[in-house]
């Protein structure tokens, strides 16, 4: 019987339903990070977006952090949305930070006022240029450590200061030889998966693969498995036996 090698690439789709948000603070102003992927020694840009669905905002400041030993911060910019925020203008006041941990940004869109963002999604405040310095996956997050004194994150409407909801990204480091399993968000109650994929470039052609993976049952519940590869014995160890574990196996 031929057997086919896998030489290139396995997936797994693997779903699940979802219990619990991962979000934080005030549910009308949502901050968010963009992600990105490469090895080591690429470079990408990540953006600080907003999304809106509260009263209008006068100005903002945030930071964005990284681990250093795995990002290196070659700049950071202000948006292209922030850049034309003041009524079709810069922004009376648009400071930037960097630092080897990350950037920080400070708006006052108009000092007297005259200026505000409504409702909006996606509005670019600030992007900051990476280098993957590491091996591993990291992640990019928002914090309030950056600077000095540190500048904290928040959005300022009504002349208070507001911490919105914030959502961190991903940032997968591509290696020569890996398994990994894909990112995904989802709302309270609804569905989400990830894909395993086997990425073999360097290694002898490989005939079969058995992988462990762990998940958080109190985040999510696994609804389903199925593979992506079109293995010629496929076998998955019963999930309900050991929530939070996911054994399987195949031959090509």
């Amino acid at each position: 019987m031929l057997r086919k090698i896998m030489t290139s690439l396995v997936a797994l789709t693997i779903a699940f339903s979802i219990h619990a948000s991962v979000n934080a603070g005030g549910s009308d102003y949502t901050f968010t990070a963009t992600g990105g992927s490469g090895s080591t020694g690429d470079s990408f840009t990540s953006a600080a977006l907003l999304d809106n669905a509260g009263s209008d905002i006068q100005g903002w400041s945030l930071g964005m952090c990284v681990d250093p030993a795995a990002l290196t911060v070659n700049g950071a910019n202000s948006g292209a949305d922030t850049a034309t925020a003041n009524d079709g203008d810069t922004p009376d006041f648009d400071q930037i930070g960097i630092f080897t941990t990350g950037a920080t940004q400070g708006v006052v869109l108009c000092f007297v006022g005259c200026s505000v963002i409504g409702a909006v999604s996606d509005f670019e405040m600030m992007t900051m240029d990476l280098t993957i310095a590491g091996s591993s996956a990291t992640t990019i997050s928002f914090c309030d450590t950056n600077g000095t004194p540190p500048v904290s994150t928040v959005v300022v409407v009504g002349g208070a200061s507001i911490p919105p909801a914030q959502n961190s990204a991903s940032v997968d480091v591509i290696n020569p030889n890996q398994i990994t399993a894909s990112s995904s968000t989802a709302v309270l109650g609804g569905a989400a998966s990830t894909t395993v994929s086997l990425v073999n470039v360097t290694m002898p052609a490989i005939d079969a693969v058995q992988a462990n993976m762990t998940y958080d049952p109190s985040i999510g519940m696994l609804t389903g498995i199925a593979p992506d590869f079109a293995f010629e014995f496929w076998a998955i160890q019963d999930p309900t036996t050991t929530p939070g574990f996911i054994v399987f196996g195949g031959i090509a």
